[in-house]
Order: C-alpha cells, then structure tokens, then sequence
C-alpha cells in the first residue's frame, strides 16, 4: 500500500487501465455457448397406435424427421391400416362398421382428410354395399381391412374376409373428387393378404398360403388387368406384408420373415428364385412395420412396441434412429410413408443459424435429411463437418470475426427433391486491443511501459525542480 501511494498519477492511471482491459477480455472469455436453429420442413408418415382388439387405437402423423406427431383420429373405435392417397389429402383406413362395437373385427373402410376432418365411409361390409357377386356371405357381411390406394391414385385395393370363399383381394376404381369406389372385382383368393400396388398401378402384391407366422406362406404377385399370377416366392414364415419399391425400372419386392425380425429384398424382373435371398436387414424388434419411402432410396421401420421409428438407406444400409417426442410409447403399426399434401410436394430452402466462438462447436442435432449432400461455398473462418449419416452439422470456428459468415449446402431429401440449405454463422465480437489469447502478456507488457516512462516522467521532473532551484 505505502509503494502504491508512492507512485505517480500517471503510472496509477496506467495500472487502473491494464486491470480494466484485462476484466474486459476475461468477460469475453465467459460468453455463453454456442446455440443453434433451424426450419422444420414436412414429409409425412401415417401409422395407428395399438393392437387389433384394443378399441383405443387411434390414426397418428408426424413429419418424416419423427417431429409433430398429431392424431388424425380420437374415438372409441379401433382405427387401424392406414395408408396415404399418392395425393396426400387423404388417408384410407379400417375400422368397425357403424353398427358394430368399438373392438369389433366386422371392419368396414373409412377415409379422412390429411389434417384428421371429414371422416367419411367409403364402404361398408355388407353384401348389400360390396354386391352380392363379390361379397357372398350367409350372415350378410364380409369385413374389409388393408387397403391400400395405387400410386396413381385411381384405384383401390384391400383384403375381403368372405365367410363362404376365404379371403380374398379386391379391387376397385377411386375417384377423389366424390371420395366414391365403384367398379369392384375380385382379384384372387389370399391367405393373409395386405395387397400393395407397384410403381405404375399394373400389379399387386400380396402374401398367400396361410396366417402370419404359420410357416408355410409364399409371397404372389398378380398383374392387375389379366388377373394373372406372374411371379412367386419361395415358401416362407413371411410375418409383416411385402410391398413394392417405387422404381420405374425394375419392381422390387420388400418382406419380412421370422415373426417380422428380418426383411428381405427381392427383384421381381428376375426369375423367382428356389431359395430364400440372403437377408437384407435384421432387427432387434418383432413384427415391425415398415415402409418405403417415395423414391425407393429409404425404408423406414416402426417400432412395435415403442416411439421409435429406423430409416434405412437401401444403398448403404445404413441406418438412423429417432424418436417420436410426444407420442406415448404404444406401437407403431402399418406405418406408412408419403410425400404430404401437395403444397409441401416443392422442397422449400432451409435457413440455418448458428452463433459460437473459437473452439467452441456450433451444432445442429436431429436433422435426418437435410444439408448433407454437397457443400457449395467454403467455410471462411472454421472447420465444417457432417456426422452420423447428415444426421449433426458441426460448425466449429478458428477465428472470431465481427462479421457473419455464409455458407451452402445443396439440400436432397429422401422424397427426391432438392433444395438449399443457408447456414448463417455469427461470432462473439473479438477483444479491442489485445487478443484474448494474450491477456496475461498485455498486462505485463502495459505494465513495464508504464513502469519505464513514470520512471522516465520522474527523473525529467526532478533534474527541472533541482534546476529551478540552483536558478533563484
């Protein structure tokens, strides 16, 4: 205390404005952390929530990065298979007829509209609906379930219990405008059913022989106009229904066997095999449900006891697991994967903003789809990096800046279209003065200036006094 009062005014005002810098640059030091944002963008799924007899099982969605989940329907009835029109305004699903009890399996078909209005039967399951040429049933009733739209959205499909024949496949023509069927026809008989159609609406495919999990059934694909069986798969414990993949080149045929733990892939446009294929994929769930997406190049699976949905890339096989927040853990059954409503069709760009700091990751997490394909512009000041399948962005800065840094990505998502994605990157505003690397070096460096021109100041200021004073 006695040295400091001996200082000069000068060297204390120096020493005062080294402790202020360096307060300043050790507050910038503590800035917050890093933070992120993005858009959310849509594609859908559609799915129902619990088993066959339980009267509480409701129609879900949410887009196709497991976000926004919303029920479509919320009754005391069991509403169940559902499945998207190409058009995606509108959902066809099974339910219990008018008449019939909430947990009753006498299904009749219902539609609804995309946002959960407008539920509506498209077609009930007495012979007086369905004709007696097509529904032949002494009780006057035959259920329906499994319907399935074609991919051009001017028919229908779906499985017909007849008590007199056995279950059979029928279709029939669709019109959206009146949401009416009409023109049916029985296409075959079928053991267990699920009919799907192919890319260009010309064959179904369907499982036959037997009951899921019976052993002995075998995957049939039947060209829609002839009604003829055009391929066969060997014999199988198919579980979960085969669909086709949207391919314009080729039909390719997903199934699953073994109580549903193993999908298999098989190429119709070759000859039916003798053998089972070597799996495609195994899973650690039974009997999930799954589907593909759109462009053929993902299949998703649901859960079938929980909220998780799995995406896997056909070509590498590899996969990405989220959850779906907010939707309690039930099951995910018949889930099914569509475009979405026709303003969602055209992939809008995605703006993404982060704000960090050197050394300090900016990350955006959950993001399944987006900004993982190519990266037009460069990062100025850091390291860019895509993880986990594109599944994290990872911005992390060598240098702070006083202004915000731009980058693209070209955007593709699992539906087939493309878009860009605008990563904004803004910094914590840099240390005035002395960088904040080099705080310990400044003081010192301050101090020994002000240390060597007080002194400097000190001596001129004596040799003037002392010279004034031999002066009088």
């Amino acid at each position: 205390m006695f040295a400091y009062k001996r200082l000069s005014n000068l060297t204390k005002r120096l020493l005062f404005l080294s402790f202020s810098l360096l307060l300043v640059s050790s507050s910038f030091q503590k800035t917050t952390n890093a933070t992120s944002a993005y858009n959310q963008y849509n594609g859908r799924f559609v799915w129902y929530s619990a088993d066959i007899n339980d009267p509480e099982s409701d129609l879900w969605t949410s887009n196709f990065d497991g976000t926004n989940p919303r029920k479509l329907t919320d009754d005391d009835r069991h509403d169940g298979n559902p499945q998207w029109h190409p058009s995606g305004t509108k959902v066809i699903f099974d339910s219990p007829s008018p008449d019939q009890a909430g947990n009753s399996t006498a299904h009749s078909l219902y539609t609804t509209n995309s946002d959960g209005t407008g539920r509506q039967l498209l077609m009930d399951n007495t012979s007086s609906a369905l004709g007696t040429s097509i529904c032949t049933d002494n009780d006057n009733r035959c259920p329906l379930f499994d319907a399935s739209f074609s991919p051009d959205g001017t028919k229908v499909a779906f499985l017909m219990l007849d008590g007199d024949v056995g279950s059979e496949i029928v279709t029939a023509d669709y019109n959206l405008a009146n949401n009416q069927v009409s023109n049916l026809s029985i296409l075959a008989l079928a053991g267990s059913g699920e009919p799907y159609w192919n890319h260009d609406s010309t064959k179904i495919v369907f499982t036959d022989g037997g009951t899921s999990g019976s052993g002995d059934s075998v995957v049939k694909v039947y060209e829609v106009t002839s009604k003829q069986l055009i391929w066969q798969s060997p014999q199988s414990n198919f579980g979960a229904s085969p669909q086709f993949g949207p391919h314009p080149d080729k039909d390719l045929v997903a199934v699953s066997a073994g109580s549903g733990a193993v999908l298999f892939i098989f190429d119709i446009s070759q000859p039916a095999p003798t053998q089972m294929p070597a799996p495609f994929k195994s899973f650690t769930t039974t009997n999930p449900s799954w589907t593909w997406s759109p462009n053929g190049k993902k299949l998703a699976v649901g859960n079938s006891s929980g909220n998780e949905i799995t995406i896997i890339d056909y070509e590498t096989k590899e996969t990405n697991v989220f959850k779906i927040e907010g939707y309690p853990a039930k099951s995910i059954a018949e889930l099914d994967w569509t475009f979405g409503t026709a303003e969602e069709v055209n992939l809008p760009d995605v703006y993404v903003e982060c704000h960090t700091k050197v050394g300090q990751p900016c990350t955006i997490n959950n993001i399944p789809e987006m900004c993982k394909s190519k990266l037009l512009t460069n990062p100025v000041r850091g390291t860019s990096t895509l993880d986990e399948a594109g599944k994290r962005i990872v911005y992390t800065p060598t240098q702070n800046s006083d202004k915000e840094e731009n980058y693209v990505f070209l955007r593709e998502d699992d539906l087939g279209n493309s878009a860009k994605c605008f990563v904004k990157i803004t910094f914590d505003k840099p240390t005035v003065g002395i960088p904040a690397t080099g705080v310990t070096a400044g003081f010192i460096t301050l101090l020994v200036a002000g240390g060597i021109f007080s002194t400097f100041y000190l001596i001129k200021s004596r040799r003037r006094s002392s010279h004034n004073t031999g002066d009088k």
